[in-house]
C-alpha cells in the first residue's frame, strides 16, 4: 500500500491485533507516524478488554505516533474526526458520538475507538469501523455497517480523509473540538445513564469540561466524570 502524507502504511491480511501490533512495534525516534492496518483480526480488542469481531471487509486501523495532547482529550479528537469523515462522503447522514468512545448511526453502533498508551508514551489508538459487513453480536446498541445505510467508502478513502481531519483536528484549540464535539453528542441534553468502575449513575448530560470530563447533573449538584461509558 502506498504511504499516505508522512504516515507509513503498512497493511497485513490477517493479524492478532493492529493495537498489539502497534503496542510492540519497535520506535527510534519521536517522528513516527505509522498506520497499521488488517483486512482481518483473530485477537481484535475493544475498551474494558471486550472482545471486537472482525470480519473480512471492515476496517481495523492503528495509529502509532507521539502527542502532548492528553488521552482525555485525545479521545475527542479522533471521534469528531471520524463523524466528520464519514460525513465527507454522507453529508445528509447524522452519525453521534456516544460518550467517550462509539460511533453511532440510527442508534446502531458502526465504529468503537481504543486509545492505548505505549512505555515511551507514545499514542497507540486502534479504530474498528464496520464499513460493509455487521458483526453478529448481542449488545444494547445492535451493530450496523455504513453499507447498512448505503454509504459506500473504500478503506483508503477512508484513511486518506480521516488522516487529513485529524491532523487539522489536533492542532486546534481543544474548546473549538468541545464544541463540535457537543454538536453531535448522543443524548446531550437527556438524562442518561453512566457506568462508572464500580457503580451506575444516573443525571442529565449537560456537557463536557475543559478537561474532557463529562459534567452530569444531579438535583442542584454538578458530577465531573472522567472514566466510564453512557450505557442508555
Amino acid at each position: 500500500m502506498a504511504d499516505i502524507g508522512k504516515w507509513q502504511w503498512h497493511d497485513y491480511d490477517v493479524l492478532d491485533s493492529t493495537n498489539d501490533l502497534a503496542l510492540s512495534y519497535p520506535v527510534y525516534n519521536n517522528d513516527v507516524h505509522i498506520i497499521f492496518t488488517a483486512l482481518s483480526q483473530t485477537k481484535g480488542r475493544g475498551r474494558i478488554g471486550r472482545r471486537w469481531f472482525s470480519p473480512r471487509g471492515n476496517l481495523y486501523m492503528s495509529q502509532l505516533f507521539f502527542s502532548s495532547l492528553p488521552s482525555n482529550q485525545m479521545v475527542y479528537v479522533v471521534a469528531l474526526s471520524i463523524v466528520q469523515t464519514i460525513k465527507k462522503f454522507s453529508p445528509d447522514s447524522y452519525p453521534q458520538i456516544k460518550w467517550p468512545n462509539d460511533i453511532l448511526l440510527n442508534n446502531h453502533k458502526v465504529c468503537g475507538i481504543l486509545i492505548e498508551k505505549r512505555s515511551d508514551d507514545a499514542y497507540v489508538i486502534g479504530i474498528g469501523l464496520n464499513l460493509t459487513q455487521t458483526p453478529q453480536i448481542e449488545t444494547v446498541y445492535p451493530a450496523a455497517s455504513l453499507r447498512d445505510f448505503a454509504i459506500d467508502i473504500s478503506r483508503r478513502e477512508f484513511i486518506s480523509t480521516y488522516i487529513s481531519l485529524f491532523e487539522k483536528n489536533l492542532m486546534r484549540p481543544f474548546a473549538e473540538i468541545i464544541d463540535d464535539f457537543l454538536s453531535c453528542a448522543y443524548r446531550l441534553r437527556q438524562t442518561i445513564d453512566v457506568n462508572l468502575p464500580k457503580e451506575k449513575i444516573s443525571g442529565q448530560f449537560i456537557g463536557i469540561d475543559e478537561n474532557g470530563f463529562l459534567l452530569l447533573k444531579q438535583g442542584q449538584d454538578v458530577i465531573t466524570i472522567n472514566t466510564g461509558e453512557i450505557l442508555s
